[in-house]
Formats: C-alpha cells, sequence, structure tokens
C-alpha cells in the first residue's frame, strides 16, 4: 500500500465512521417498537438501535437468548470476558423488565431487517 493510499484511509475514516453514526441514527428515529423505560440503560452501552458499542451488538438476537442471557448475568453467571460489566445493571431488572428489553430488541432487529 502506497503511503499515499494509508493517509487517504486515515483522512477519511472519520467521514466514515460520521456517516454510519448519522446513518443508524436515522433508523433509530423511524424505529416505531415501543421502548422499554429500561432501554437507555441498555443503549449506552450497546447502541440506540442495538448495533453494538461498548458493548456487543444485540441486535439479530431473539428474546429467548436475550431472557437466557439477562438472567444468567442478574444472577452473577459469567458468559464472557465482560460479564462482571452487566452484573449490576441486570440486577436492577424485574423477570418484567428483562421480558420487555428482551421484546424490544428481537421486534428492533425485525423492523430494521425489513429496511434493508
Amino acid at each position: 500500500m502506497k503511503n499515499t493510499d494509508k493517509n487517504f484511509l486515515i483522512n477519511f475514516s472519520p467521514l466514515l465512521m460520521a456517516a454510519v453514526v448519522m446513518f443508524l441514527m436515522l433508523f433509530a428515529s423511524e424505529v416505531k417498537a415501543d421502548k422499554p423505560p429500561q432501554w437507555a440503560l441498555c443503549s449506552a452501552c450497546h447502541g440506540q438501535v442495538a448495533q453494538g458499542g461498548i458493548g456487543p451488538i444485540l441486535a439479530g438476537q431473539s428474546a429467548e437468548d436475550i431472557i437466557t442471557k439477562l438472567n444468567i448475568y442478574k444472577n452473577g453467571g459469567t458468559i464472557g470476558g465482560r460479564s462482571s460489566m452487566m452484573w449490576g445493571t441486570a440486577k436492577q431488572l424485574s423477570d418484567k423488565d428483562i421480558e420487555d428489553i428482551a421484546t424490544y430488541i428481537e421486534r428492533l432487529s425485525m423492523i430494521l431487517a425489513s429496511k434493508e
């Protein structure tokens, strides 16, 4: 790779990232699935449309998978290397909260998939 090619990529990367963020924000504003109030906690790390961020991507996972994982975290269980980041948050959630979040993520995934 030529030095000018590397410079182009370095200079272009912030613009590309900005375009991706704007695209995701546009989708987030169009999504009509009912957001549970607890989604604010989730989206801080997992993104407004579950696209990932500090935390992994949740979009595309079934409600059943999300419920299982949140219950593991709620009980202090480990799924991956960052499980401890989820323990405190999951412990605050009721069973209904967990179901609402999981249903929202599943619906959100279906809505976003239908827009592709």
